[in-house]
């Protein structure tokens, strides 16, 4: 059965991955990559890359992403020094009032630092190479085109597929570089958009409707979901508390958010083009473009954005202090969670995403079993 597995974005969450990744390692107990397909947006991007460099030895990569977030901090990310962001601040400042149209101006922290780390740690010949030699049959990177106000899925794959242009989405193939990934991880306004050609990409999560749609594209029959974010109760209503003047923090927290939205919807879909599939006989069947896709859906076990507060004095001064004045202490913190890319964060994530995952040992080997 092919299989693929799916990392959505979330910025500093991407470390919950890491550790998921890692205790799925320790229980297969296997060196060979587990999936044929890898789908990723954003922060899910960046751990793919070392997934991907890595297919012939997952043990291996996923040892290699432990270290990466481990050993984060901002800096590492973007500018994060008292002088870089006074000047960003400044640049943005005079382009709201006085109509500047200044580089750097469209974004508030510079991710140069993101792109060295990134040429340094991942061998991008490699990964294709690894693709070209089938130890991964495909690997999709997902971004917004700002021209066009579409999901572009770029994917190299080993086998042909049958490319799509959906509403709004449609995939593009390509040899993945570095240039991918820092559009697909760019935040709006807070990170810078990346020229890929002479169009502007951002955070593949802006616009994408339909998350799992490359893995089914592309083959998949089971796929692996790793998400960043809580799950909502059971009955999936959420019990909320008044809240006396709603802050841009929350307001920030809630559009980052909106970003996994699609994902519960998709797997919502799924899960109901399944029920749908099952009732047809096999003649039915036989005619029908669907089939039954598996999925199991890893999500914490805690809210991120509550550790996210508790751990924002590791952040640097003037960082800190801005996220102060959005406000987001007062509102829960979800802002923050993105934008944390500190060891003291990002290593409480990595146990926590272990844990979760060792937690449901028995759903895990069941998959592979598949």
């Amino acid at each position: 059965m092919k299989k693929a597995i799916f990392l959505a974005g979330g910025g500093a969450r991407g470390a919950y991955q890491a550790g998921a990744l890692r205790c799925i390692s320790d229980i297969l107990g296997k060196s060979k990559f587990p999936v044929d397909i890898l789908s990723t947006v954003s922060a899910g991007a960046i751990n793919g890359t070392q997934l991907a460099q890595h297919a012939d030895d997952f043990d291996v990569a996923t040892q290699k992403l432990i270290d990466l977030w481990s050993n984060l901090s901002c800096d590492k990310i973007f500018l994060a020094g008292n002088a870089d962001l006074f000047k960003s601040v400044a640049r943005n400042m005079a382009s709201m009032v006085f109509h500047m149209n200044w580089t750097g101006g469209q974004h508030l922290l510079d991710t140069a630092p993101l792109q060295k780390l990134l040429c340094e740690q991942v061998d991008f010949n490699r990964i294709n190479q690894n693709i070209e030699n089938g130890l991964l049959s495909a690997f999709e990177v997902a971004t917004t085109c700002f021209e066009s106000a579409q999901t572009i899925s770029f994917v190299h794959s080993q086998c042909h597929y049958a490319g799509w242009r959906k509403i709004r989405h449609y995939s593009e193939s390509a040899k993945i570089t570095h240039e991918h990934i820092m559009a697909s991880s760019a935040f709006p306004m807070f990170f810078p958009v990346a020229e890929i050609g002479d169009l502007h990409y951002g955070d593949g999560g802006l616009r994408q409707a339909a998350p799992l749609r490359a893995s089914i594209k592309l083959g998949a029959e089971a796929i692996l979901i790793i998400g960043t974010r809580k799950t909502p109760t059971e009955d999936g209503f959420i019990h909320p508390k008044p809240i006396v003047d709603i802050n841009f923090a929350k307001i920030l927290g809630s559009l980052f958010n909106a970003f996994l939205d699609n994902l519960d919807r998709d797997l919502e879909h799924v899960h109901t083009i399944n029920t749908n599939y099952q009732l047809m006989d096999n003649a039915a069947k036989e005619k029908s473009e669907w089939r039954e896709i598996n999925t199991l859906h890893l999500t914490p076990s805690k809210d991120l954005a509550k550790i996210a507060v508790e751990k924002e004095v590791s952040m640097p001064f003037l960082l800190r202090y801005l996220m102060d004045a959005f406000g987001h202490k007062q509102q829960n913190g979800d802002f923050l969670s993105f934008l944390l890319f500190e060891a003291a964060y990002t290593k409480d994530l990595i146990d926590i995403g272990y844990n979760d995952t060792m937690q449901r040992k028995a759903e895990i080997e069941a998959f592979f079993a598949l």
